[in-house]
């Protein structure tokens, strides 16, 4: 019997593109300057909330497209 691709795909491959070991990853980690860190932290948090305001966004355009126009069309 054969796997679906999709389910023999995340059976076997990494969450992580990384092709680190554990030792590896956490001797680079403990090299990183703090100071890096907060400005990465930061970066995606802003683009965290760009994410977030551009969803609202559309979220309420789809909303009142879905509620139709203010007012009815007459002739």
């Amino acid at each position: 019997m054969t796997e679906s691709k999709k389910t023999k795909k995340t059976e076997n491959t990494p969450l992580i593109g990384i092709d680190l070991s554990f030792g590896e990853a956490l001797e680079r980690f403990l090299q990183t300057d703090p100071k890096e860190l907060a400005s990465a932290i930061e970066k995606t948090k802003r683009r965290s909330d760009e994410i977030e305001r551009s969803a609202a966004e559309r979220r309420e355009r789809l909303r009142s497209a879905a509620k139709g126009p203010a007012k009815k069309f007459s002739l």
